[in-house]
């Protein structure tokens, strides 16, 4: 059920350099739920703290708003502290423990209208 679930709903969003794939966010949609689910986000080392996680999540997150989801769930390890500060400055906020043994972070994607 899972590998179906995944090849249903699964989404990447790419940053290429050339033909090297440079980062990825890896996330699939949990349709009952309304909900997207980020599995991996990961950039090349020699590419880590110029922003591109960030810019990654942010289209991740944008789309799957446009498409109707109205939350993001990750689970992220406590020790690993720049990923924390990147959920964490995208609107990310604690939501207990997952299943892994990990933090569960959540954030809306509701956007509010002036």
């Amino acid at each position: 059920g899972y590998a179906e679930k995944l090849a249903r709903s699964a989404r990447r969003v790419e940053a290429w350099d050339g033909t090297m794939l440079v980062g990825l966010v890896a996330s699939y949609v949990n349709a009952d739920a309304a909900e997207l689910f980020v599995s991996n986000v990961s950039v090349l080392e020699e590419r880590s703290g110029q922003g591109l996680a960030t810019r990654l999540m942010r289209l991740a997150l944008d789309d799957a708003g446009q498409s109707g989801c109205t939350s993001a769930r990750l689970e992220v390890s406590e020790e690993a502290a720049a990923a924390n500060r990147l959920y964490k400055g995208l609107g990310f906020e604690d939501a207990g423990s997952g299943t892994t043994g990990n933090r569960t972070l959540k954030t809306s994607l509701l956007r509010s209208t002036p």
